[in-house]
């Protein structure tokens, strides 16, 4: 028997803004497991993802203590948390899927004036330069 819909919660309202489509996952350090989730996502007919405030998500929050050694009082001991720990490797290792269907790379140097990135770029390679108060905040 297989699932074939699905509800995902997440605690990181960027993560599931990200799987929705609402936002863009622009980090490099996170770009394989979104890759890797949205590749799972297409294997259900459908999949609904949901935010949950971290302070409502009492059993991800313990798992999370335990991962990392803080103290989990002795009259909770007795409740089984099952934990896994994924590393990038291992993803790829397995042969996952990590194409990005759309991607736009573009050079930094291709940035003309007329380019909103231009301050920015400009501001990156000489920040002792003359720059706009908000381009270097």
């Amino acid at each position: 028997m297989k699932a074939t819909r699905v509800l995902v919660y997440g605690d990181s309202q960027l993560v599931i803004n990200q799987l929705t489509g609402d936002y863009q996952c622009t980090s490099e350090n996170l770009t394989l497991y979104y890759v890797t989730a949205l590749n799972t996502a297409d294997q259900f007919s459908r999949i609904s993802f949901i935010h949950v405030l971290r302070a409502e998500n009492h059993e991800a929050n313990e798992m999370a203590q335990v991962a990392s050694g803080v103290y989990i009082p002795d009259s909770d001991h007795d409740r089984v948390i099952r934990i896994e720990k994924r590393t990038l490797p291992t993803l790829a290792e397995r042969g996952m899927t990590t194409q990005v269907s759309s991607a736009e790379i573009t050079d930094e140097g291709e940035t003309t004036e007329a380019d909103w990135r231009y301050p920015i770029v400009k501001y990156l390679r000489d920040p002792s330069g003359n720059h706009e108060r908000t381009t270097r905040f």
